[in-house]
């Protein structure tokens, strides 16, 4: 450093400037790079992960109400109760189709779509012999309509389920897999902390 040393005062002044002038210009773009990480994963989190997570959810409550409102048609005795079982499953499926419609258009990769479209056929799959239990239901053969609803209509309805726990699990993930994100972990970290001082008071 002999060289600096050497140097004029108004030139070591005007090196030390620019060295402090470039050091705050590097930790602001780094600032600024991370924060933009931070942003992108938030609102990839907001507008993809967890509207995924809840509509999966959501339609995984669904098929299994359907179901349940299925199996409870079998059971009843008089008209009037199947039909009332019978527009409790339309409104169930209305709701569920709602939750599909807003979730299909988040599907963020292959492996996503590939489990969407293996419970998609599953589930036209059920459904076809769940017309058949409501069919053989709806003429009081309930022997052959609970004989159904325990083979195939039980086995299709199990790979669906699976199908959708699966499209669940997997969103989950990548909402965890976001956060964990070491500049987003950091921040909602640093979030909490100050959530936290703040409901202590002072």
């Amino acid at each position: 450093m002999k060289w600096f040393s050497n140097l004029k005062m108004s030139s070591k002044l005007i090196l030390s400037f620019a060295a402090v002038l470039t050091l705050t210009a590097v930790v602001a773009i780094f600032a600024i790079v991370q924060l933009a990480r931070v942003n992108q994963t938030s609102t990839d989190m907001e507008i993809n992960w967890m509207p995924s997570v809840r509509a999966t959810s959501d339609m995984n409550t669904n098929t299994s109400d359907f179901r349940i409102a299925a199996l409870q048609h079998i059971l009843s005795a008089d008209a009037a109760e199947m039909t009332r079982y019978e527009q409790e499953m339309a409104k169930i499926m209305e709701q569920f189709e709602k939750n599909r419609t807003e979730y299909v258009p988040l599907i963020s990769s292959p492996e996503e779509k590939k489990m969407y479209e293996a419970f998609a056929k599953n589930w036209d799959e059920y459904l076809v012999e769940h017309k058949k239990v409501l069919a053989l239901s709806r003429a009081n053969a309930n022997d052959e309509a609970k004989k159904l609803v325990r083979g195939n209509s039980q086995v299709q309805f199990d790979e669906a389920s699976n199908d959708l726990l699966k499209l669940v699990n997997l969103n989950v993930a990548g909402g965890k897999q976001a956060s964990a994100d070491p500049p987003v972990s950091e921040y909602l970290s640093r979030d909490r902390g100050e959530l936290r001082m703040h409901q202590r008071g002072p």
